[in-house]
């Protein structure tokens, strides 16, 4: 049998999911209709995986970076990351943070409790209070305020900087504006208590700016709530990272959305299309479909697809929703099916997902193992017929972690690195190749 030589990544984003009383006990994927993505779980070999670590709630750049092969103790912090994707140059001595536009109300006993979701706002009045708290310098530390639309922005910190403290950002309505502390991990405590204390200063000077904006004090007047505090989250710093290629030599491209993929594939080296907005989730599935027929022409060997359509339906909390988007997707699969994609003896082909995102209850995204499904003629057929939860924990691949996602791809291309040997002075898992080996070369 040949050797497969090419990689092809479907995920699913946050397909993975709890039973529902909604869908008398199953999953939306073990509930929807999906001959397609059960052919492939026929043709391939199943497992369950916990990108992380077993019922911790991965976030997604957390859970890409691990699946790209990195450990997350080099994870520079998704702010970095959408930052570089969204063309802002952060220097090494700078802080970045992603930030939101709350309306917040106070409660004596508990806070500043904030509204998130539900926020009246248009874009014109983001930009002006933007451009209001551009600039707040105190002591060592400077604050630069840049808006990047729907309320979203970064916040900038330069000086003696820490990544180490908490977010302003409860990431919920109903809960108080938090106050930024150092993170117990913190290695340099006093940096740490320094940057919190800044950010701390800024959000209440921020806050004090805006509640005196004539804008807010139109909308108060109108019965409107006031837009009155910058929350802020993910603090992140530069970091330089091996390329995807040195560490696995691959030739990689990326098909996504948004500024946090493109900063992935800013960050890892890897080339990058993006995604573009289409009318559902079986149109989105087939436009990866055309456009890996092209890549696969173009000379790419890992190609990464990518689709949030489930995480979206998940975090809309209904589950019957989820289910229809996942019919859709499974429709969409269909041309990767025809297109002869997934059996070829060249590829190896995964369906997969980062994190499961609960269709009911309140957590964002929550603990449970992902399904994943790879087609390979290096690995045993199993005996499992559907693409789902359940199934797939009966799989020939077992239970996976993350870290182990990228050492299985290396080993069914035949990349995998002979532990006996080290061709290179990092402790890559990818074997020599002459494309990344450094000669030795001296004259005769």
């Amino acid at each position: 049998m040949a050797t497969p030589e090419k990689v092809i990544i479907l995920l699913l984003d946050g397909v993975s999911d709890r039973p529902s009383e909604a869908l008398e006990g199953k999953t939306p994927l073990e509930a929807a209709s999906t001959p397609n993505l059960d052919m492939l779980a026929k043709m391939g070999t199943s497992g369950l995986m916990h990108t992380i670590e077993p019922f911790c709630a991965p976030s997604t750049d957390l859970a890409h970076f691990v699946l790209f092969g990195y450990s997350p103790q080099d994870f520079p912090g998704r702010a970095w990351i959408e930052a570089i994707g969204s063309g802002i140059n952060v220097s090494s001595d700078e802080l970045v943070l992603r930030d939101l536009f709350v309306t917040a109300s106070y409660e004596p006993k508990e806070g500043w409790i904030i509204e998130r979701e539900n926020v009246y706002f248009n874009e014109k009045e983001c930009q002006i209070f933007s451009q209001a708290i551009s600039l707040y310098k105190r002591d060592e530390y400077q604050a630069r305020h840049i808006y990047s639309g729907k309320r979203h922005g970064f916040l900038i910190i330069s000086g003696p900087v820490s990544k180490h403290i908490s977010d302003t950002d409860p990431f919920m309505s109903g809960l108080p504006v938090l106050k930024s502390e150092p993170l117990s991990e913190a290695i340099n405590r006093k940096k740490a208590e320094m940057t919190s204390r800044f950010l701390n200063s800024y959000t209440e000077w921020a806050f004090r700016t805006l509640m005196n904006h004539e804008i807010n004090i139109k909308r108060v007047s109108s019965g409107l709530p006031p837009i009155n505090f910058l929350v802020a989250k993910w603090p992140g710093k530069t970091k330089v990272l091996n390329s995807f290629f040195n560490t696995t030599g691959f030739k990689a491209i990326m098909v996504a959305r948004g500024a946090l993929f493109k900063g992935f594939s800013k960050m890892l080296n890897i080339e990058f299309e993006e995604l573009p907005r289409l009318n559902d989730a079986v149109s989105e599935i087939e436009y990866l479909a055309t456009k890996t027929t092209s890549l696969i022409q173009k000379g790419f060997d890992f190609i990464f697809l990518h689709t949030k359509t489930p995480d979206e339906a998940a975090h809309r909390k209904d589950p019957l929703m989820k289910k229809k988007v996942i019919e859709e997707i499974d429709k969409g699969i269909k041309c990767f099916i025809e297109d002869d994609i997934c059996f070829s003896p060249e590829i190896v082909f995964i369906v997969t997902s980062d994190h499961a995102t609960p269709s009911s209850g309140t957590l964002i995204h929550s603990g449970e193992p992902v399904p994943i499904c790879v087609i390979s003629n290096n690995l045993l057929k199993d005996d499992v017929n559907r693409f789902s939860e359940k199934e797939a924990s009966k799989g020939g691949l077992g239970f996976l972690r993350g870290k182990d996602f990228m050492p299985l791809i290396l080993n069914l291309t035949d990349r995998i690195r002979y532990l006996g040997s080290r061709g290179f002075s990092e402790p890559w898992l990818s074997k020599a190749d002459k494309r990344r080996i450094k000669p030795l070369k001296f004259k005769p």
